[in-house]
This record gives structure tokens, sequence and C-alpha cells, in this order.
């Protein structure tokens, strides 16, 4: 009974059914007790580097996971601030996808206009950099069992100087911290910036080639 082979009546398409996947998620979910979940899918600006024909079916996926009423699921997408002017303006996706045939339109627009008036993120202040370093500092002591010996004024004063990005910084303090407890000092770090994200280049993917 336990060792035989599931046979479906319909093959499973990543296309067509992958929705039914994050239904089932929020239905198990909700009979486990679970009020709800959420789905964070980060570097979404990535889309900007797709063919046209697949940005509007990413856009159209978008549309889903955002007006999606009927399921326990919440879902926020993260991208850069330079998305809409890059590639909404720049790439002029409106005025192609009214001539583009085979696409929801409705959707799209509404995923497009969704990003465009999306709240942007209010950069950190020092004082609330300092409280993020705080707990950096006691999970990297929990972690390897130890106890910084360092003052964390001048800790936060040097990573804060370390690059514009927020997370530049923290991958500064923790590196701070990685050389204090190997060496006893916490020495010299040098991190760059990545740059800034840009999309002049579209990616196809298979079936568009």
């Amino acid at each position: 009974m336990f060792a035989e082979k599931v046979v479906f009546s319909t093959s499973f398409v990543k296309s067509r059914h992958v929705w039914d996947y994050f239904q089932f998620l929020s239905r198990l979910f909700s009979l486990s007790g679970i009020n709800g979940w959420v789905i964070l899918l980060d570097e979404a600006e990535n889309i900007g580097r797709l063919g046209r024909k697949s940005r509007f079916g990413a856009y159209t996926n978008m549309a889903r996971f955002l007006n999606n009423e009927t399921s326990s699921a919440h879902s926020l997408f993260t991208m850069t601030n330079n998305y809409a002017t890059q590639v909404i303006d720049g790439k002029d996706e409106r005025r192609y996808l009214a001539e583009t045939e085979g696409f929801d339109r409705e959707m799209i627009e509404s995923t497009l206009t969704s990003i465009e008036t999306a709240a942007e993120l209010t950069p950190l202040t020092r004082e609330e950099f300092m409280i993020v370093l705080k707990r950096i500092m006691d999970f990297h002591a929990r972690a390897y069992s130890w106890s910084p010996d360092t003052d964390t004024e001048e800790l936060g004063g040097m990573a804060w100087s370390r690059g514009y990005y927020l997370r530049t910084k923290i991958r500064a303090a923790i590196e701070f911290l990685d050389q204090l407890l190997q060496y006893g000092d916490m020495g010299q770090v040098t991190i760059g910036d990545l740059e800034k994200e840009t999309y002049d280049e579209e990616i196809p993917l298979p079936e568009e080639l």
C-alpha cells in the first residue's frame, strides 16, 4: 500500500499549476491553526533583466500574489527604487503592453501601478543603526559563545563609515567582529558597495529563444 507510486490524472506543469501549490500551502496552514503566512520575494528588480514577454508574464504573476483575496498568504515584493524610471518608463512598458497580445493588460497595469506607488523604505538613522548593531553583537556572541571586548560606539562608528548601503555597513560590522574573535583586534575592513542596478541587457527565457 505504502510502496505504490502516486499517479495523478493530470501532469504537473509549472506554468499552469504553480499557483495551486501556494493555495495548497495556504489551506494547509489554515487547517494547522495558523492565521496566515508572509511570502517575501526579494530582489524583484531582476524582473527588469528579462525579455519583454517574460516581464509581462512576471507582472501577471505578481498581480496574482498582490491581489490574492482568497488565500491566507500576504505577499511582499522588494525592489530598488529606480525600477519605475529605468524599466517601466525607460523600456516603455505600457506602450508595448498595448501592442502585445496574449496578456491580461488589466492585471499587468495593476502591477505597474503598484510598483510606481509603492512605499519607499526610509534609511535608518545612525541611532537606529546602533540599536541594530547591538543586536548583531548579541547574536554573534551567542553564535560563537564569546563576549566581544569592544566599545560599541567605536565599532558602530567604523561600521557606519563603511559604504552607503545598510547591507554594507552590516557586513563591515560582522567582519570587524569576526576579526576581533579570531585575532583579538578589529584591524581594517574595506568593503565596496554593490553597483547600482541597471537593466540594459534583457535575458530571454528558453521558450523565447
